[in-house]
């Protein structure tokens, strides 16, 4: 039968194991929301740089939870800026088809670039714009790439 001494050092063995558990734990938590920060700090970064697309996926990253932090811990830009940056690219895709379509009825066929119709893209669309990917398919067809889905930032220090 294990003395009283045995029992007290496994019981302080136990607390002392929980609490490197814990902190351990709260570490980890903390390099999520430096992440977190730091990240909604490049999306703002890149949203004054024009690069829309970029930064809304940035954003959409912290937002959507991937960096598993709770929100009240989350980076206050974040929530402001997801949504409207998002209208912005659909906005921006929408003035997009109207100018293709307008170019079409004109000439016949869509142009073989996009920037062909940037002339007729209004300015607070311009910059996301400027950050679709377009193929033209034929005289008939075409596809957009708005930016909206693509590959998220990948950082080798998040676990």
């Amino acid at each position: 039968m294990p003395t009283l001494e045995a029992w007290i050092v496994l019981v302080a063995a136990i607390a002392l194991t929980s609490g490197c558990v814990a902190c351990v734990r709260h570490v980890r938590y903390t390099a999520r929301v430096q992440l977190a920060a730091e990240t909604a700090r490049l999306a703002a970064r890149w949203e004054n740089e024009g690069q829309i697309q970029k930064a809304y996926r940035a954003y959409s990253e912290v937002y959507d939870g991937a960096f598993r932090i709770d929100s009240a811990d989350m980076p206050s830009s974040v929530a402001d800026r997801v949504l409207p940056l998002y209208r912005n690219i659909v906005t921006a895709h929408d003035d997009a088809l109207r100018a293709l379509d307008a170019h079409r009825d004109r000439v016949g066929r869509y142009p073989e670039r996009l920037e062909e119709v940037q002339a007729e893209i209004p300015n607070e669309s311009l910059a996301a714009f400027r950050g679709f990917e377009y193929e033209r398919k034929g005289d008939a067809d075409l596809h957009i790439a708005t930016g909206l889905y693509g590959a998220v930032i990948f950082d080798p220090r998040r676990r």
